[in-house]
This record gives structure tokens, sequence and C-alpha cells, in this order.
């Protein structure tokens, strides 16, 4: 927990956002089946390239670290909560123009959970906030987070694939 602070952080405003938006149990729903989809994701990568590319974690970073299998746990949670608010991002938007105003919880705004354009709209939020979370953690050997991974061979976004932005639309999107 000391090791990546900002994961604390970010998953205790999922649990706050989640649980206020969804109640406790379909927060914890969310938190463990995003978080199993976020491994196997992590690990199909790791393995074969797809989703997200290929790439390499710098074991050496992470000594003290909680891993499932070549997975660091911290990389699963963390895709929990960025597709949470990818998808709360969505729904949020969707329900203002479908005429909900500012009541997520507003009769009819919750049958735009399942929407097609809801889905669209929260795997395109996702590969767009990877857009500079992905280049901003390979920068990390400058600064906090520390040098965690690299992509091999490194891709045309800032040393990322592009193979990662589709990664995220089709898992997020799933």
């Amino acid at each position: 927990l000391t090791l990546r602070p900002y994961v604390i952080v970010f998953l205790a405003a999922f649990a706050v956002l989640a649980w206020s938006e969804r109640g406790l149990w379909r927060a914890l729903l969310w938190l463990g089946s995003g978080t199993l989809v976020g491994w196997f994701s992590e690990l199909c990568s790791l393995r074969t390239g797809l989703p997200f590319g290929h790439y390499v974690y710098h074991k050496e970073q992470f000594a003290s670290e909680l891993w499932l299998g070549p997975v660091p746990l911290f990389a699963s949670v963390s895709f929990a909560f960025m597709s949470y608010f990818s998808f709360s991002a969505a729904r949020r938007l969707v329900a203002s123009s479908a005429g909900a105003g500012r009541q997520l919880s507003a009769p009819g705004v919750e049958a735009l959970d399942g929407a097609p354009r809801t889905l669209l709209l929260a795997a395109l939020i996702g590969a767009w906030m990877d857009t500079v979370i992905d280049p901003m953690t390979l920068i990390g050997k400058y600064w906090f987070l520390g040098d965690l991974y690299h992509y091999d061979p490194p891709g045309l976004h800032f040393g990322v694939p592009l193979v990662n932005y589709a990664g995220w639309v089709v898992t997020i999107g799933v």
C-alpha cells in the first residue's frame, strides 16, 4: 500500500463514486470483475501482445509488491477504477444528452447503462485517458513512479504502440 499511494487515492475515489452511484455490492462487484478483466488483459498482452501490445515489467521495481502470476496487482486494480471512471463519465454525458440533466438516478437513466452509445463512449473515454496515462507512466523513471515497464518494440505515440489504445477500447467496451 505504501509503494503505490496514487493507486490507493484512485481506489478511494472509486469507492466513494461507485458506492454512491451503484451501492456497496455493485461497487464491490465492479471492483472484483474489473480487476479480473484487467489481470486477464495484462496476462494476455504479456504473453501474446494483445490487446495492449508487447511490454515487459521491470520486476526489480516491484520487489516488495504483490503479484498475481506475471502481473503486479496494482495494474489489475487500476483497470477496475479506470474503467469505472470512464463508464461513469460516459453515463453522465449520455444522461445529460437524453434529457435527464444532473439526476443520475432518475427513472430511465439506468436503462442507459447497457446502451451501445454509453458503452462506446466509455470505451473511447478510457482509451483517451490512457493517451496521457501510459506515456506519463513510461517516463516514470524521471519522477515518482519509477521505471516500471517498457514496450518491446516501442510504439509511435511517445513509446506506446497504437494497438494499446485499441486494446483499451475493446476491454472497456466489453
